[in-house]
């Protein structure tokens, strides 16, 4: 999956889409698009989020907890997120080490807020639950 940096790079890269596809008509655009969106949506269905990493755990956490300890544990690191609409603050995203991708994978989608801006969200393998348990029990 392509990773974009800011929503210029998107905005081109869905440019270079509609030019490639030109000879799609609108039906099969949407076939395209529709699918595209189940394959995405359905990986994710079957990962978890750090709320539910969190709940699985014995004691359970939060979620920011959750991210703390997989950053511990040296999984994910923050980093400098897009800037919103109206904002001079870059937001915080968290982004897989080269470990975590053994246990994770980063999706970059619009959220409710900002849809038109890329953002990294991170599920997790039920595999983590295990691997941060062992951590939270030592």
């Amino acid at each position: 999956m392509n990773e974009y940096k800011d929503v210029t790079n998107q905005e081109i890269a869905i440019e270079d889409l509609k030019h490639h596809f030109c000879s799609y008509n609108a039906r099969q655009l949407e076939r395209l698009i529709g699918s595209i969106y189940e394959t995405l949506y359905g990986r994710m269905a079957g990962m978890l989020r750090p709320t539910d990493v969190g709940k699985l755990l014995n004691p359970s956490i939060s979620a920011m907890e959750t991210n703390l300890l997989l950053k511990e544990c040296g999984l994910q690191e923050q980093v400098d997120g897009c800037v919103p609409y109206g904002d001079d603050k870059p937001r915080k995203d968290w982004k897989l080490t080269d470990y975590g991708k053994l246990y994770g994978e980063e999706f970059h989608l619009g959220t409710k807020r900002f849809p038109n801006q890329a953002s990294c969200q991170i599920r997790w393998n039920e595999t983590v639950v295990e691997l941060l348990q062992l951590y939270v029990d030592e």
